[in-house]
């Protein structure tokens, strides 16, 4: 990993990835990257709970999810050019943040092998961490796991290993949040904590990185650290395996 002698003084709060990334992308380590993006798409109904959608509704709200799906799009004007922008721009600087973290040594690659949320081979054409649930119907990709530990012998359970999500926001609506605040993100973002949740039940994380970037000047980053919460990890899996029974559904 690169030695910065500046980190301190982002770090001040307890960072862990924020500080590194501001280093590095204001550093003159070299940095070469590829960017390939498809045309963003509305998920289309399918039948499973996904993190980022449902681990937050109720289980009335679930199962109407599973009986009467909302209709996908007409056609792709429904999704409008602020929507797809808004998209496209978040995949890209995702993927600025994933390269930057994979030169840093920081993030965990893809084991080889059948991705177990798409089931399509990794680390090529999937290189994404998957995490599927069959008992209660839930899978999703998650955006990536970080470790501050060599990653030779690396495990969901480990101290060292994090989930690690990030979110690009309009800029103004970081200006008053602070960092390193898990109640207030909980509260100002519950969609999210649900989400980061989810994961956590699904993988068996303990703890996650939030990583937000203001889109537009002045670029503001701010951190996150979520830890795993029991509670609503039986929240969720009550939820689903109602809606399931309620609509008949078998795992």
């Amino acid at each position: 990993m690169p030695t910065f002698q500046t980190i301190a003084k982002f770090a001040a709060q307890g960072c862990l990835v924020k500080p590194l990334l501001m280093q590095f992308l204001t550093s003159r380590e070299a940095f070469r990257m590829t960017i390939r993006t498809a045309r963003p798409q509305e998920r289309v109904p399918d039948g499973w709970f996904h993190p980022s959608a449902h681990p937050g509704l109720s289980a009335g709200q679930l199962y109407a999810y599973l009986t009467a799906p909302p209709p996908p799009p007409p056609d792709e004007e429904d999704f409008d050019y602020i929507g797809r922008m808004s998209v496209m721009f978040g995949t890209i600087y995702g993927e600025v943040v994933r390269q930057a973290l994979v030169q840093l040594k920081l993030m965990v690659p893809v084991r080889a092998g059948t991705c177990m949320a798409c089931g399509q081979p990794q680390p090529r054409p999937c290189r994404e961490h998957g995490a599927r649930h069959a008992a209660t119907r839930s899978t999703g990709h998650l955006d990536g796991i970080v470790a501050f530990a060599p990653l030779g012998a690396w495990s969901y359970a480990s101290s060292e290993v994090w989930g690690f999500e990030l979110k690009t926001i309009k800029v103004f609506r970081l200006l008053d949040a602070p960092d390193m605040d898990p109640a207030y993100f909980r509260e100002r973002w519950p969609h999210y904590w649900w989400q980061v949740q989810e994961y956590m039940r699904l993988t068996g994380l303990a703890r996650y990185i939030v990583l937000f970037v203001g889109l537009g000047n002045p670029w503001e980053l701010r951190e996150y650290h979520i830890e795993a919460d029991p509670r609503a990890a039986w929240e969720i899996e009550s939820k689903y395996v109602t809606a399931l029974a309620r609509a008949g559904i078998r795992a």
